[in-house]
């Protein structure tokens, strides 16, 4: 933690200085959709406005930041930006405990986003009243044919048509197993570092409007 605030300063440092080789360029990728003037304005890339902030480690702040630049804001909108910037200016160590906790998910965007996409389109394919109690009769019953079989091997046939079934079952839900675990794959880590994030944020009891709305939307949702 020491490591990591000790470069979010020393960082900090070579971006007044404008030390550009100093610094990482943060981690873009451009999509089809993406304008294509932010190379040409300098938004990204080295020495770019994303680098001169700096600050911006998610793959989802990068997106909102870019998302932000290339579209117009609404003159309302902004100076509810700018309400919660003059609050957040004020608050040094919270700033720095999220930038450690998001410094170590920079570079992520690939595992995170099939992760998200996963969520929200998964649907719940629910298993019928019959199946669900086989399932919880089959788990009670299978250890204890299992034990039977130890104590007497005579008791084995009992033990045959349970493995048959078990087979049968998990052959039919293999699919939507492995679809599951495939997209969950290497995220355990991440959601950890997400859930820490997302503490530090809702133990905060913000002034502005801005960022009230944002904190509200994380306690809803």
């Amino acid at each position: 933690r020491f490591k990591s605030l000790e470069k979010i300063n020393l960082d900090s440092i070579h971006r007044i200085e404008r030390k550009w080789s100093d610094l990482e360029i943060p981690r873009y990728i451009e999509k089809d959709h993406s304008p294509h003037f932010l190379s040409d304005m300098n938004v990204v890339g080295k020495g770019s406005l994303l680098q001169l902030i700096g600050t911006l480690k998610t793959p989802a702040g990068i997106e909102k930041f870019l998302s932000w630049i290339s579209h117009r804001t609404k003159h309302d909108e902004a100076f509810r930006r700018q309400e919660a910037v003059k609050e957040l200016s004020d608050q040094l160590d919270l700033r720095q405990e999220v930038y450690c906790l998001c410094d170590s998910l920079s570079g992520e965007a690939d595992n995170w986003k099939t992760f998200f996409n996963w969520v929200e389109s998964y649907e719940i394919d629910e298993m019928s009243p019959y199946g669900y109690w086989l399932v919880c009769l089959l788990t009670l019953i299978t250890p204890i044919a299992l034990v039977t079989v130890f104590i007497n091997p005579v008791y084995g046939i009992m033990w045959t048509p349970l493995v048959c079934i078990n087979l049968l079952l998990s052959a039919n839900w293999h699919k939507k197993q492995k679809s599951v675990f495939a997209n969950l794959h290497g995220i355990g880590s991440q959601l950890d570092k997400y859930i820490s994030l997302i503490e530090q944020v809702l133990a905060q009891k913000p002034e502005s409007v801005y960022i009230k709305e944002l904190r509200d939307d994380l306690v809803s949702s």
